[in-house]
């Protein structure tokens, strides 16, 4: 016989998982990690969840880092690349920031 197995999860939780970069499934992580593989669940268990009438309108922030340079005195403008929805195997160590 199966055991049950019961995760309390929080709705402040959730929510705070999806302001820092989680998303709700794994098919859509875009880098941070899901919901989904935190919590160990299926996508038809996540799904109901986030049908919660206090998750329902609950998106993830995607996280953008702008690079500032401020090594030199006048130019402390915001770099022309801006590092979004990447994972680490998109980007190439030496060919990162070439000509920066």
């Amino acid at each position: 016989m199966k055991q049950i197995e019961t995760v309390d999860i929080t709705i402040t939780s959730l929510i705070n998982d999806l302001n820092t970069g989680l998303t709700w499934l794994e098919k859509d992580n875009i880098g941070y990690g899901s919901i989904q593989d935190k919590y160990n669940a299926t996508a038809a268990q996540i799904m109901v969840i986030s049908k919660h009438p206090k998750l329902v309108d609950v998106e993830p922030v995607k996280v953008f880092f702008a690079l500032i340079d401020d090594t030199e005195q006048n130019n402390n403008s915001r770099e022309e690349q801006v590092v979004t929805e990447s994972t680490d195997k998109d980007l190439e160590p030496a060919d990162s920031f070439q000509g920066l």
